[in-house]
């Protein structure tokens, strides 16, 4: 039972296809899901921000300073894509609206097979430039300036959205 209510969960999460009597499969890249995904999350997540920003604890924002820093020393893709991943949750853990909070994180869920492919996509430059954004974005937190962190985190998602875009044989 445990593993069946397991694969559900991450076929909710569009991680996996289940078919009757056949097995589980995991879920292909798909151009348009992505395109499409990507185009909600420039959209939630800098809200997500807006809404944390001003009530982010100083202990907080120093927490997200030591992962973003963490992330800048990762050499390994999955290092880096689970600092990614808790460093962008963490910059909204105080935005209290539920329901966007749940969107968001279900959307992380279900783009980690696009985020890994961008990663792969990326020069040293453009891998640069991202751990750049991140900079930015805890600076913004810091500066306690939703504005700018919505800026920095609409065009930081958008890039990754363009790469991907951009690349079509990824989904082939």
């Amino acid at each position: 039972m445990p593993v069946r209510e397991a694969l559900r969960i991450l076929e909710s999460e569009g991680l996996i296809l289940l078919k009757s009597n056949s097995g589980a499969w995991v879920a292909k890249l798909d151009l348009a899901e992505c395109v499409e995904i990507y185009k909600i999350r420039e959209r939630l997540e800098p809200l997500a921000l807006r809404e944390s920003i001003p009530k982010l604890a100083d202990a907080e924002i120093a927490s997200i300073e030591r992962v973003c820093e963490e992330t800048e020393k990762a050499s390994h893709i999955d290092n880096f894509l689970a600092l990614d991943r808790q460093f962008h949750l963490l910059t909204y853990q105080r935005c209290q609206m539920a329901l966007l909070g749940a969107m968001v994180e279900r959307f992380w869920n279900t783009t980690q097979q696009y985020r890994r492919a961008y990663w792969n996509l990326l020069g040293i430059d453009e891998r640069n430039w991202a751990i750049y954004e991140h900079r930015l974005i805890v600076d913004a937190i810091k500066r306690r300036d939703p504005d700018d962190g919505e800026r920095v985190l609409l065009s930081h998602i958008r890039r990754a959205r363009l790469a991907l875009e951009g690349s079509p044989k990824l989904f082939d």
